[in-house]
């Protein structure tokens, strides 16, 4: 059987910071190429999507995801999208490298009524310039503002 993992996260804590790993001693530390086959045991894997980690510099993740020694097919990467200040430039630098197919902003903490910032939807909507898609990470008491923004985005592509 061919097995496409479309979900995996690699991070190295020595070479990129991850807020979120600081407390959490059982994942501080680096989770490789080589730790995903251990734990695949005998299942070859012979794609990867990989999913950002939270790396602090998110680009400079995907540069690092690109030099990994495993099969991965297409990164989804991290932008702060609510956040103009920069924000095309790091669009087109994603754009620009052939494995990034989408983005994710994980905003499952992020207070209610995020989905509905003015600033974060035509973030979104801008994906569709690049031909890259939103991953939606949220937590069920923000369905019903999610399911708003993706009606009010009908050309990008969720």
């Amino acid at each position: 059987m061919r097995l496409i993992d479309s979900h995996v996260h690699f991070w190295n804590p020595d070479h990129l910071r991850y807020d979120w790993l600081d407390g959490i001693d059982t994942l501080n530390r680096s989770f490789l190429p080589a730790d995903y086959k251990v734990a695949n045991g005998e299942h070859i894997v012979e794609g990867i999507v990989f999913v950002e980690a939270g790396a602090n510099n998110p680009l400079e993740e995907v540069q690092w995801v690109e030099t990994l020694d495993a099969p991965i097919k297409a990164i989804v990467a991290n932008a702060t999208l609510e956040i103009e200040d920069g924000r095309e430039a790091l669009l087109e630098a994603y754009a620009a490298r052939s494995l990034v197919k989408g983005i994710r902003r994980n905003y499952q903490d992020e207070a209610a009524g995020f989905a509905e910032q003015t600033s974060f939807i035509e973030g979104i909507r801008s994906l569709k310039n690049y031909d890259l898609s939103f991953d939606i990470c949220i937590k069920s008491h923000q369905l019903d503002e999610t399911i708003e923004l993706v009606r009010k985005l009908p050309d990008v592509q969720f």
